[in-house]
């Protein structure tokens, strides 16, 4: 009897959950607002929804927060609102209202800023030296002509001397989902790191004599078939040419076979997939890359080069204001013969480090590092100041406040340059405590406590911009 009871209530709730249906409702307009440079077609191709499309009533504050993520990772606006003006509920439609307030897009700033790989290479192994500075001046319209199309131009001396003009333009094509890319750059180093020892690079400078110059021509073309995914190839020719110094007396292997200069071209594919939150700063949510490049093609063929990097990031919130997230990538160099030494790099460079290790150098044909943080929220406000800012875009000010705590692994191989240099073929590890500070949801500032396997414990500086 119990059995018949038992079954008679399974079968009555499995009917009762199939016949609710859950309400949705249907978009019947979205308005924009406060775009004053940005075309209107650029607002719409981030949108999670089109006029037409039905949404169910529990998913849409998170389809609104997206929308609202969506916008802010283009970087044209410093504030996003999306909300619902008109709910008809006779007729179960919405009217949706797009608010953005537009960044500032012109930047025309003096550069002065270290030529070494950041903030603690220059004050702990240069002593803060001020002749190592570059100094300059940076262009660069972030919406040139409202089509979310950017122009920069770079004109730098002191310590590294270089020329740089790029211009992206991101939709080519009628249905929006082709960009192209060009840019061209020109550069000589006083300086420039020789040799790998003891983790640290050694590096060859002579009386303000040229040790490295450089010259670059590149085009890339991006396919953007929906909000989250990229498919992009990039073709790039490179010049290269040292003082006969290095390559006759202190390393031979910089460019190989003792040249003095090298040129090429390589040709890369990257797949990208990001759903993150905030790119700058991700609370939530994932990505994945996928690099493959050749370099050495054709006639100019002084490198060959094959090498497959992979990426995956990954961020959840167990509650508003904590976030964990993971991020791993790596390198494979599918060619085993003996590179370059000036194209032979592991960790150490950009953003490719293990915490605590910031002061060293681990080269190699191939690595894997990955990166652990746990983030808590301090503290959330836009500060309005008025008009003591005397720029408009920026007299709201967003500010985020986080405490962090970080945890990053990671391991080199390499075969050929490992003589002196004891951090490779071994695994690496180290992380602390950190703040972390967001400007503008563009500006991120962090201020981190380290320590590395050998007991090392330093505080070091990182800093990006999300353009």
């Amino acid at each position: 009897m119990y059995r018949l009871i038992i079954f008679g209530f399974l079968f009555f709730t499995t009917i009762a959950t199939y016949g609710q249906q859950e309400s949705y409702v249907t978009i019947r307009k979205i308005g924009i607002e406060g775009n004053k440079k940005t075309k209107p077609y650029i607002i719409h191709r981030e949108l999670e929804f089109e006029i037409g499309d039905s949404i169910f009533i529990s998913d849409l504050p998170k389809v609104l927060e997206r929308t609202e993520n969506n916008l802010l990772n283009t970087i044209l606006f410093n504030q996003v609102t999306v909300n619902v003006s008109e709910w008809d509920t006779d007729l179960d439609v919405i009217d949706i209202l797009v608010t953005v307030q537009e960044s500032w897009y012109i930047y025309l700033v003096p550069i002065a800023e270290l030529a070494d790989r950041n903030f603690n290479v220059w004050w702990n192994e240069f002593n803060g030296s001020l002749s190592r500075l570059n100094l300059g001046v940076r262009f660069q319209h972030l919406n040139l002509s409202g089509n979310n199309d950017r122009l920069k131009f770079l004109a730098q001396f002191g310590f590294t001397p270089k020329f740089e003009v790029e211009y992206g333009f991101p939709n080519i094509n009628r249905s929006k989902t082709l960009g192209a890319t060009v840019s061209f750059l020109h550069s000589t180093n006083k300086e420039t790191g020789y040799a790998n020892f003891e983790n640290k690079l050694l590096f060859a400078e002579r009386n303000e004599m040229v040790m490295l110059r450089r010259n670059r021509a590149r085009l890339s073309v991006v396919h953007r078939p929906n909000i989250y995914a990229y498919h992009e190839i990039k073709a790039e020719f490179q010049n290269n040419q040292i003082n006969p110094l290095i390559s006759d007396t202190l390393n031979g292997h910089f460019f190989l076979d003792g040249r003095a200069s090298q040129s090429f071209v390589s040709l890369l594919y990257r797949f990208r997939y990001d759903e993150r939150d905030v790119r700058i700063y991700p609370l939530e949510g994932m990505s994945i890359e996928i690099e493959l490049e050749k370099t050495g093609i054709g006639i100019w063929n002084d490198i060959d080069l094959l090498t497959f990097s992979p990426a995956f990031t990954r961020y959840v919130r167990p509650s508003p204001g904590i976030s964990i997230g993971t991020t791993m990538r790596g390198k494979v160099s599918i060619l085993r013969d003996q590179p370059p030494f000036y194209q032979n790099r592991g960790l150490g460079y950009g953003n490719n480090f293990v915490r605590g290790y910031e002061l060293y150098v681990v080269d190699g044909q191939d690595f894997f590092v990955m990166k652990n943080s746990a983030k808590f929220k301090l503290f959330e406000k836009n500060f309005d100041l008025g008009k003591a800012m005397f720029i408009q875009q920026f007299r709201v000010m967003p500010l985020k406040l986080f405490f962090t705590l970080n945890f990053d692994v990671g391991y080199v191989n390499e075969m050929y340059y490992n003589q002196s240099n004891d951090f490779t073929n071994r695994w690496l590890y180290g992380g602390g405590p950190a703040l972390d500070l967001i400007l503008y949801n563009n500006f991120l500032f962090q201020f981190e406590v380290s320590a590395n396997h050998l007991g090392e414990v330093g505080v070091f500086l990182h800093n990006s911009v999300s353009f």
